[in-house]
Parts: C-alpha cells; structure tokens; sequence
C-alpha cells in the first residue's frame, strides 16, 4: 500500500548472540535498523505488537523535509513515555553512528556487570537522547536511577531543564510528533488524528491495575484514539481483534499461523516489473529510473528466476553466481555456448532471505546485462 517496502523480520535471537553474547530480544529493533537502513532512504520500525489502523495515513506525512529540517529521527512525543515501539530513521552518516552508540551502550552496561539497562533498549535510548540534548545526567548510567526518581519522570525532568519540555522539543537531529494531532504537510489543512505509536487507555486498566498511579500521568492524547495510525497493543489476547477484517488472511504470518515468512508473503503478492536492463553496464536504479518507476531491492525474490530471465534476455545455461548485479546476464562458460554467441543466465545464489541484502540496485559490471524489480512510484 502506498509503494513502500514491508520486511516481516524472522531472524533468531541466537544468531546475534553469537556476535552479541549480552545480546536479549529488546535490542532488535537496533539490529534490524543496522540491518535494512541501508537499502532505504527512509526505515520506520514497528514492533511486532503495533497494529496499523488507519491505511489513509502516508509515512511522507511525518518525516516531510526531514532532510532540509536537519532530522535524522521521528519519534512520537509523550509527557511521560517517549517509547521507540515504532521509529521513523532516515539513512545518514549520523544514524549509522547513533545506531552503533545505541547498541554500544547495552553493550557497556553489559560489560559494567549491570547486566542492562532498565527498561533495556529503550532505556538505553532514553539516555542517548539527553546526551544529544547536551545532558551529562544519562538517569540510568550504571543501573542507578537519579535520585531515586522513576526513570521517565528522570529523562523529562532533564529534557525539560535543558530547554527541551513535551510538545517543545528541539533536540537536535530528532523531530517530535505531537500525539494529539499532526498537520499533514503540504498547506491542506488536514490534520492527522492522533501520533503513529499509542496504547488504548482500557488495555493499560485491565492488564496494569497496579500501575495506575504512573498510567494517570499520562496526557489524554497521548492515548489511541479512533483514527489514529498505530495502536500498541499492549493486551497481546486482543492483536487479532486489531487486525482490520480485510487483512485477516494475510496477517496470520506475523501470529505465527502460516508457515511462509513475510517476505515469501509479500513476493508473491506481486506489484514487482520485471525490467531489463537496456544494456550491459546499466545499474537497476538507472534501468528503473527510465521507465518511471524505482528499483525495489526486497523484489529481487521475485525477478531471481532461471525462467525469467531466458523469457527477457534469452539467455542459455542458468547458473548460480554472488555477485550484486544478480540477476544478470553473463559471459558463458561453456566453448561450444561462446563460439554461438550464447550468454549465460546468472540467478543471485544467496540463500532466499538473504538475497535483498546482496542484491545492489545501484551496482554494476561492465559484462552483466540486469533483470530488474522495478515497483510504481
């Protein structure tokens, strides 16, 4: 919907941990980031328990000239709980450092022998943000909260003093979204009912009684509200009561009722062209460019096809090949398949999860004619 991307991330927490041995499962939305940032301008994370609710509503409207506004970060502002649940950010050099920063600080906890931070990643990214504020009280450094205050009420307190209050926010390289409303950009007037990542007020009663005193701290427009884009839902027996009717179906993957992964789901979704490349040497973006549209990396699933690629550039032996600009077209290997001029078909041999981190859509070789996923801007 709306041309973007979707990635259903099903990677194992063992495999970071063998990388990571401190590593838990909180810190994936860093991996992940780390992980696809790359391949977009522009990546939000939504944890597996956000539901989208309103499919009117476009990314574009929350990170519009985040570029020329110096915003690397979206967050959704809160009085009280600024949660990165779900989190707009954009590729820079100052993300992939603010990333490794993030992950490096549940790595020194770790290595502190605190173990973690409280509340984990977002603890952690709590403290990174009072040190982008200009704050050397972090509230949390070395598991000790500050002068015994809840960590929340901490990092507000610091925001606050060091200029930056709730709905006023101007720490550098990060943008706040206002939670109870958000002028949609462009002069229209419309305005966006509520922010992208809120929980239900009768949720937190039924499943939190005994934290009420904190809960009623909360702005009332910091709750969810009918019309707002994203629910955090944190009575997890009611995900499937969130999940629109019409999606019923195609979100049993992410409840773990199908047996195909979420990319396996999307590729056969379609949406993707097929393209070729008008001649060797001419990366996926270009050849996708000329044809008005833009190269989708994860479509690469689709395209990576012996079948295919004969069908488009009439190409003889199919082969299994690593480079970046597969599938591809290459030099054969076979005397008899060069003497007739023939080219060998190259399909991308990465395992199939894998192969939109191989594939490049900007990459080229002077002796490889591409096939390419090109997707409607």
């Amino acid at each position: 919907m709306h041309g973007y991307s979707f990635i259903l991330e099903t990677a194992e927490m063992e495999e970071v941990q063998q990388r990571e041995p401190w590593y838990n499962v909180y810190w994936v939305k860093v991996v992940v980031l780390k992980k696809y940032l790359p391949f977009f301008d522009w990546v939000i994370y939504l944890d597996a328990d956000t539901v989208v609710r309103n499919f009117k509503v476009k990314l574009e409207w929350f990170i519009n000239n985040g570029v020329n506004e110096g915003v690397d970060v979206v967050l959704m502002d809160h009085n009280v709980n600024m949660n990165n649940g779900a989190v707009f950010v954009r590729r820079s050099d100052w993300s992939f450092q603010m990333l490794e920063t993030w992950m490096g600080m549940g790595r020194q906890a770790a290595g502190r022998g605190s173990g973690r931070w409280s509340w984990d990643d977002q603890g952690a990214m709590w403290g990174m943000l009072l040190q982008h504020a200009g704050s050397s009280n972090l509230c949390n450094q070395d598991g000790v909260f500050d002068g015994g205050q809840k960590l929340e009420a901490c990092v507000q307190a610091q925001l606050t003093k060091l200029g930056h209050p709730y709905l006023a926010r101007r720490v550098p390289h990060y943008k706040f979204i206002n939670p109870g409303q958000h002028h949609v950009p462009g002069g229209s007037g419309q305005v966006i009912v509520g922010g992208f990542n809120q929980y239900r007020r009768e949720d937190i009663q039924a499943i939190e009684p005994n934290m009420l005193h904190f809960f009623n701290q909360w702005r009332e427009e910091t709750y969810f509200k009918d019309g707002s884009f994203i629910v955090h839902v944190l009575n997890k027996g009611r995900l499937s009561l969130e999940t629109p009717p019409a999606l019923a179906t195609d979100c049993q993957v992410a409840t773990g009722r199908s047996g195909q992964s979420g990319v396996e789901k999307r590729a056969g979704q379609g949406g993707v062209v097929a393209v070729a490349a008008e001649a060797r040497g001419v990366s996926c973006s270009a050849a996708c460019s000329s044809r008005g549209m833009f190269c989708d990396p994860l479509g690469v699933l689709e395209v990576n096809s012996c079948d295919l690629m004969r069908e488009h550039l009439g190409c003889g032996a199919c082969r299994r090949d690593y480079g970046p600009t597969n599938p591809s077209t290459g030099p054969a290997k076979s005397e008899i398949a060069k003497r007739n001029g023939f080219r060998d078909c190259l399909i991308h041999g990465m395992p199939k999860f894998e192969q939109a981190i191989g594939f490049k859509c900007e990459a080229t070789h002077p002796e490889t004619q591409r096939v390419c996923p090109c997707r409607s801007k």
